[in-house]
């Protein structure tokens, strides 16, 4: 609002409605007891809670002369610019919801049988629920468990119903050997190892097949390490196990040519191989594998520092281990 004259306003009523044959004005702003000074302009909210389309609008105003008011201008300010997005018909899947029915929905959620937003649509007349898994079953076999796999999504369930949801890394039988040479099942989840996987936190982690991560892999809490027979782990840019940190490295064969293996290098001058920088270094337990370790030419000069492995390390018998430094 802006003031032409001198005779200011004292009171105002902003009204709208969205046909012009309904009787009834709904009143959107309106105040009183104020004065709006010549040559000033002054903004107030407008109340449309539910975002109703209004094509009509009546300005009313008062002033304590009863005179004539005159204003240069009014400016009407869209709180939110709806738009409408047509969506058309589609069955429901184990993926996505369906819809019902051709309509629009609007920016704000809601659902509209017309472009224009006049006549509005429940909810459920408009989306369908999503469709149950195709569940196949597959029995236990070798180093499998029994899961239910969807044949539309591709997801893997532990029921039948397909409600409990896995991972495919769930569906394994994983053996390793313990720290005092017995072979064990994991159990409980676990992570697959993959060249994507740079951060390792608290947790089980299995790596079945040849897998190489160029970044350098972070170890927080404590990370259980289970190296499968024949695969081997290429850190590129080697492993780090800050103070506070425990890595653990699991094996399922004592026999050197078919236990798995790490291969890690430091990829800057204080980096370990496998453990940290010039800062302190966390826990290592190698219990099996092969384990190269290659560091950088200065992590050696660094307190705490023991060869590649730096802080604390053990190692049992069933691994084979070799470092070098630049």
């Amino acid at each position: 609002l802006k003031a032409l004259n001198s005779n200011k306003p004292t009171g105002w009523v902003l009204k709208a409605k969205a046909d012009k044959e309904e009787e009834e004005w709904s009143t959107l702003s309106s105040y009183s007891g104020q004065s709006l000074p010549e040559g000033l302009e002054f903004r107030y909210a407008c109340n449309n809670p539910n975002n109703t389309k209004y094509k009509y609008f009546r300005f009313e105003a008062e002033n304590s002369l009863t005179r004539n008011i005159e204003f240069n201008e009014i400016r009407l300010y869209g709180f939110e610019k709806l738009t409408f997005t047509q969506i058309m018909q589609k069955a429901a899947t184990c993926t996505e919801e369906g819809i019902l029915q051709d309509c629009y929905m609007r920016s704000d959620g809601k659902y509209f049988s017309d472009e224009n937003g006049v006549n509005e649509l429940e909810v459920s007349d408009v989306i369908a629920q999503k469709a149950p898994h195709s569940g196949e079953y597959h029995a236990a076999a070798g180093n499998t468990n029994e899961y239910w796999k969807c044949s539309v999504c591709g997801k893997y369930f532990r029921d039948s119903d397909c409600t409990d949801e896995i991972e495919e890394i769930q569906t394994h039988i994983v053996k390793y050997l313990d720290s005092d040479g017995t072979m064990k099942t994991l159990s409980g989840n676990a992570m697959k190892v993959t060249n994507s996987l740079k951060n390792w936190s608290d947790g089980w982690y299995v790596l079945y097949d040849d897998v190489t991560v160029e970044w350098r892999i972070t170890v927080e809490g404590t990370v259980n390490l289970i190296l499968c027979n024949g695969a081997t782990l290429t850190a590129s840019s080697g492993i780090t196990v800050g103070e506070g940190a425990t890595l653990n490295i699991y094996a399922q064969s004592e026999d050197e040519s078919l236990m798995g293996a790490i291969t890690a290098t430091g990829s800057h001058a204080d980096n370990a191989g496998i453990g940290a920088n010039s800062k302190n270094c966390g826990n290592i337990t190698i219990n099996g594998g092969k384990i190269t370790a290659t560091g950088g030419k200065l992590c050696c000069r660094y307190r705490r520092c023991f060869r590649l492995l730096q802080g604390e390390y053990n190692y049992q018998r069933r691994y084979r281990y070799s470092s070098r430094w630049y």
